[in-house]
């Protein structure tokens, strides 16, 4: 059924790593007109977070993030969409039928869309290799996201005492 279902090519496998190409969570279906009204809104930009939260270890990495204010209220919460095991898009701030864009344009929210850390462009370690996975953790995680949040709050000072709530699809 899932051969039937999914594009293939003689090229690449069906599954990598014992997860389908893309990740566990499709994108949102496209609206191509909404996506161009926002195109310009939606900011792409990185945050440097720790590689290991639980160390002196001193490197750092860049983590990909977007954001975008379209139905921030003065006073509004922060609503942050983690981004599971995969490459995040700016898909995901783009569809109004989305829950949490509905619960957004209600309450006025800021909306953040953090990629998890491994995926997409948000790489820790020069490589995937099995010793550079050493900081793949949830916990791992969990900590950037609270560092995210820290640091949004610094450079977002109508944020920083405000509501934030978080969303997340897979394990996030």
């Amino acid at each position: 059924l899932v051969a039937k279902c999914a594009p293939q090519s003689e090229f690449l496998p069906l599954m990598i790593h014992g997860r389908p190409r893309g990740g566990f969570v499709p994108l949102p279906t496209r609206n191509e007109t909404y996506a161009q009204q926002t195109l310009g809104i939606i900011v792409a930009d990185w945050f440097v977070n720790r590689v290991n939260h639980f160390s002196d270890y001193p490197d750092v990495y860049n983590q990909r993030y977007w954001y975008y204010d379209q139905w921030y209220r003065t006073g509004g919460p922060a609503f942050l969409m983690l981004g599971g095991e995969g490459a995040q898009d700016p898909s995901w701030l783009q569809q109004e039928d989305l829950e949490w864009i509905q619960l957004a344009k209600q309450h006025g929210a800021m909306l953040f869309l953090l990629e998890h850390r491994y995926y997409g462009q948000s790489r820790p370690t020069p490589d995937m290799s099995t010793v550079n996975l050493w900081t793949l953790s949830s916990a791992q995680a969990i900590e950037d996201t609270a560092a995210f949040i820290i640091g949004m709050k610094a450079k977002f000072p109508q944020l920083a005492n405000v509501p934030w709530v978080t969303f997340g699809g897979s394990y996030a």
